[in-house]
C-alpha cells in the first residue's frame, strides 16, 4: 500500500477483501474532496457521516497489543490446543486491543472534560455560580487545548494525538494536512477512481514489463475512456508511450476504436518506457487490456448462480458467446441449439430485482451496462457478470 512519492507500507495481514473493496468504493466523499474541496463541504461530510473511506493503520501494533495477543493465544491453546480458529481469535483480540489503546488517551481526556461540564451544570442548578463558571471553563478549556495541540502533532511528544479517531476526523474537517518526519500512524484511504480508475498508472511508474488490466468502469458506448485517461496521464508525466503491437506505425487510438465491434476478448498494446537517465536505453513492455462487454450478436442465455465446483474448476465460456477464444478477431462458431431455451438472453437482463416475463418491461440499463448508482444487484447479476 502506497506509492513512490510517499513510500510503500506493508498491508495489514488482518485486512479482509470485503473491507478493502468497501473502502476502495468510497466514491461520494472522494468526489467531494477532489471537486468541491471547501470547508463547508468537509463540515457537512463530517456532521452527517457521509464519508465511506476509512483510516487505515500504517504503523505496526504496539508492545502492549502484541503482549495481549500473545497471552490470548496461549490461553486459547491451553483451552483447545487443536482448534482451528485460535489464531484468528488471537489476531482479532490483538487488533481490538490496539484500536482501543490508540483511542483511549484522547478519549479519556474528552470524557474527563465532558464530566467537568456536566458537573458544572449540576452546580449551576444548586445556585453555586462561582464554582459553576470555574469548572465549566476548565472543561471547555480542556476540549480546546487538545484540539489546538493536535495541529502541532508533528512534534514527537504530541504524536500520540494522531492515533485518535476524533482528532483525525477533526483535522480532516478543517482541511489540515499532517506533515512530519515520521509518517502518521493512520492514513485516510478512499476511492482513487476519480484520479485514475484502472490502477495502471502506478504500475507504469514502476516500469512493469507486463500489465494485465480488467476494465469494468461505466462505459456503455465502449469508448475506453478509462484507458484513454491513463494514456493521457502517462504522457503528461512523460512515463511512456503506447503502440499497436501488430503494427507499431498505427495510431493506438484507431486500434482502441475497433474494440467496440471486435470479437476479440482483449486488446494488446505495446509500451515504450522513456529512459530514466540521459543517454539511457528505452525499455519495452506490454499491456493486456480486457474490457467488460458483450461481443456483437451475443446469444448466451442468462445463467444460474455460481457453484463451488464451478469456481474451483477451469472457466468455461458460456454457450452463445460470440467472443473468439483464439483472440484472432474472428467469430467463434456457435450452434444455436446449445443455448438453453428456458432462460432469456443475458443481454436483456435488467439491473433490478424483477425477473421472468416482466423483466423485459422493467426500465433501466441492460446487462452488463448497469449504472454505478445501481445498488440493487442480485446474486444472479453477480453470477452473470463473473461469467462474462
Amino acid at each position: 500500500m502506497g506509492c513512490p512519492r510517499t513510500g510503500f507500507f506493508r498491508t495489514d495481514r488482518r485486512m479482509r477483501l470485503g473491507y478493502a473493496i468497501s473502502v476502495s468504493g468510497a466514491a461520494p466523499d472522494t468526489l467531494m474532496l477532489t471537486k468541491f474541496d471547501v470547508l463547508p463541504i468537509r463540515f457537512l461530510l463530517s456532521v452527517f457521516s457521509l464519508r465511506l473511506g476509512d483510516f487505515v493503520r500504517l504503523a505496526p501494533d504496539g508492545k502492549i497489543a502484541k503482549q495481549i495477543g500473545t497471552t490470548f493465544r496461549r490461553l486459547e491453546e491451553r483451552a483447545a490446543p487443536s482448534a482451528a480458529g485460535n489464531e484468528v481469535r488471537a489476531a482479532t483480540a490483538q487488533f481490538l486491543v490496539q484500536r482501543v489503546w490508540d483511542g483511549a488517551p484522547v478519549a479519556s481526556i474528552f470524557i474527563a472534560c465532558h464530566l467537568l461540564v456536566m458537573l458544572g451544570r449540576g452546580l449551576d442548578d444548586v445556585g453555586s455560580c462561582g464554582a459553576y463558571h470555574v469548572i465549566l471553563q476548565m472543561g471547555l478549556s480542556g476540549f480546546v487545548a487538545v484540539l489546538l495541540l493536535s495541529f502541532f502533532a508533528f512534534a514527537p511528544q504530541l504524536r500520540w494525538l494522531m492515533r485518535s479517531p476524533l482528532i483525525l476526523q477533526f483535522q480532516m474537517m478543517f482541511m489540515h494536512r499532517h506533515q512530519a518526519i515520521r509518517p502518521p500512524p493512520y492514513v485516510y484511504v478512499s476511492d482513487g477512481g476519480l484520479i485514475e480508475c484502472l490502477g495502471v498508472l502506478l504500475l507504469l511508474r514502476r516500469r512493469m514489463p507486463l500489465i494485465i488490466c480488467s476494465d469494468a468502469c461505466e462505459d456503455m458506448n465502449v469508448t475506453l475512456r478509462a484507458l484513454l485517461d491513463t494514456i493521457h496521464l502517462a504522457r503528461a508525466e512523460k512515463l511512456c508511450s503506447f503502440f499497436d503491437v501488430r503494427d507499431p506505425r498505427r495510431d493506438v487510438q484507431l486500434s482502441m476504436a475497433e474494440v467496440r465491434h471486435s470479437r476479440c476478448p482483449y486488446l494488446c498494446l505495446g509500451i515504450r518506457y522513456e529512459p530514466t537517465e540521459a543517454g539511457g536505453e528505452a525499455m519495452e513492455g506490454e499491456l493486456l487490456y480486457i474490457r467488460m462487454r458483450l461481443a456483437p450478436d451475443d446469444a448466451a442465455p442468462e445463467r444460474g448462480l455460481l457453484e463451488k465446483a464451478e469456481l474451483m474448476g477451469k472457466p468455461i465460456p458460456p454457450h452463445g458467446s460470440t467472443f473468439d477464444s483464439n483472440g484472432n478477431g474472428g467469430a467463434r462458431r456457435h450452434d444455436a441449439s446449445d443455448a438453453s431455451d428456458a432462460m432469456p438472453p443475458r443481454r436483456e437482463m435488467n439491473g433490478l430485482w424483477c425477473s421472468g416475463p416482466c423483466a423485459r418491461r422493467c426500465p433501466g440499463r441492460r446487462f452488463p451496462d448497469f449504472g454505478t448508482g445501481n445498488q440493487f444487484l442480485q446474486p444472479r447479476h453477480f453470477a452473470n457478470l463473473c461469467a462474462l
